[in-house]
């Protein structure tokens, strides 16, 4: 649902013929007999998404295994959360990525404002404070690390989760924990989500009468105020003897969540240049600023950065996958936006030529794997200026957490800090930089005049 959430926060919900079903009580304008019902967020129904004949469906990651029956009907786009990028950065680059597809790209900018400074204040709170953060489903408590929902606690706000080893993997709901754990571990706050209040479980034990209880209640944490109830729409309610710091963090997390949200059910935007912070900072240091890492923009003569990456074809490991061999190496803003699609549509029908002059192709954009995939699926479903069921067949680079972009300055905070400029990059057979060239986000390339010739 959270697609959803973001297509009605950017204005464009008319444009939704069909959803999954949802309690989310702010998405209930898309439930009615006007706006399909496609099945639940687990189990499509094909034959209703067939009958909407949409132009582009939105999944994420349950219906993962549905994508290829999907892509048969019209391109998928698939968004999901990178536990390695966190909830924050992940948001950020979804909307960005939904919001290209409809021109919007400056109002997620513009929702996206002054967060950052409510992400800091946050973390000043959580400086040098330990946290267990625990999730009540089906009476039990389970404890989710930083790889799950409740991750933007440990990674963006900067407490310091010690209710599992961060470099291990939780399942879905978090692994099952005793109290008598949570009183071994001391953590200087519980954050506790009720998973069973947020999807409306019939008859379920609510989450202040399962943690309650006498050995809960003897931690410091209670003691202190600091059992944290996370629920809609607030954090929680001051628990007796509230201190003034749960009271700052609680005020603080209403303001970042709560407080008209760009996307309600996606929490938190994040730092303009999270993608920048030192990862050798400890976990409750995560998502602020603390170090750049150095990006030197190549030069002409230099050798061109070494990169390895997924593609659209085979894995890339550059430039030793192209020795003596002409790279033209490229990169676009996003998917599915019609200027890139005619370039796209232009490098696809000259491919021969290139290779005939030894030159091979390499794309780039900040976007996932499945969106290039649907992309270039509808790509060859078009026609345009005499080209028509173009075939893609040059690899095209997933660079979602932006580390090719970054080394060769394609991302220009002048232009965009979620999109890569138009930029070509000319490398000879021995992984030299011969040619570069930059054009502004909105500027499409000239495959007639010389530049490319």
């Amino acid at each position: 649902m959270a697609s959803l959430d973001i297509l009605n926060a950017l204005g464009v919900g008319d444009r939704v013929v069909g959803t999954a079903s949802t309690r989310l009580e702010y998405l209930q304008d898309y439930i009615n007999d006007e706006i399909a019902n496609l099945g639940t967020i687990k189990e499509a129904a094909l034959e209703a998404i067939m009958a909407c004949e949409p132009d582009v469906i939105f999944i994420s990651g349950r219906l993962s295994s549905s994508y290829d029956a999907l892509s048969e009907i019209a391109p998928v786009v698939f968004l999901a959360t990178d536990t390695e990028l966190g909830i924050v950065e992940s948001v950020r680059r979804n909307a960005a990525t939904i919001a290209s597809m409809f021109g919007l790209e400056d109002q997620v900018d513009e929702l996206m404002a002054g967060f950052d400074a409510r992400i800091q204040a946050l973390q000043a709170v959580s400086e040098g404070q330990t946290a267990i953060v625990g999730m009540c489903t089906s009476g039990s408590f389970n404890v989710p690390g930083n790889d799950g929902r409740c991750s933007i606690i440990g990674v963006e706000a900067g407490f310091e989760n010690i209710g599992v080893d961060a470099n291990i993997d939780t399942s879905t709901h978090g692994n099952e924990a005793s109290f008598e754990f949570l009183v071994e571990k001391a953590p200087d706050y519980i954050f506790v989500m009720d998973r069973d209040a947020a999807i409306g479980t019939d008859s379920a034990q609510l989450a202040q009468d399962i943690m309650e209880n006498e050995l809960v209640m003897g931690t410091e944490a209670y003691k202190n105020g600091h059992l944290v109830y996370l629920a809609h729409p607030a954090v929680g309610t001051p628990p007796r003897a509230a201190s003034a710091r749960w009271i700052s963090c609680c005020r603080i997390w209403r303001t970042i969540c709560w407080d008209k949200p760009p996307f309600r059910e996606l929490t938190v935007l994040p730092s303009n240049h999270s993608h920048l912070c030192d990862k050798s900072t400890s976990s409750k240091n995560r998502g602020v600023l603390t170090m750049e890492q150095e990006y030197r923009m190549p030069l002409i003569g230099d050798k061109a950065p070494s990169f390895e990456a997924v593609t659209t074809q085979d894995p890339v490991k550059f430039p030793e996958d192209y020795a003596g061999k002409w790279v033209i190496l490229f990169s676009h803003p996003a998917d599915f936006t019609p200027v890139c699609t005619t370039e796209f549509m232009t490098f696809g029908s000259m491919i021969d030529e290139f290779k005939a002059l030894n030159t091979e192709l390499l794309g780039l954009s900040v976007d996932s794997i499945y969106s290039h995939v649907a992309w270039l699926r509808k790509i060859q479903e078009l026609e345009w200026n005499g080209k028509k069921h173009i075939n893609v067949t040059f690899p095209l680079i997933e660079d979602i957490r932006m580390e090719v972009a970054n080394k060769y300055g394609m991302i220009q905070p002048g232009q965009s800090n979620t999109q890569a400029v138009r930029a070509v990059f000319v490398i000879d057979p021995n992984g030299v930089v011969r040619t570069i060239l930059y054009y502004p986000l909105s500027t499409g390339r000239n495959f007639d005049g010389p530049q490319l010739r």
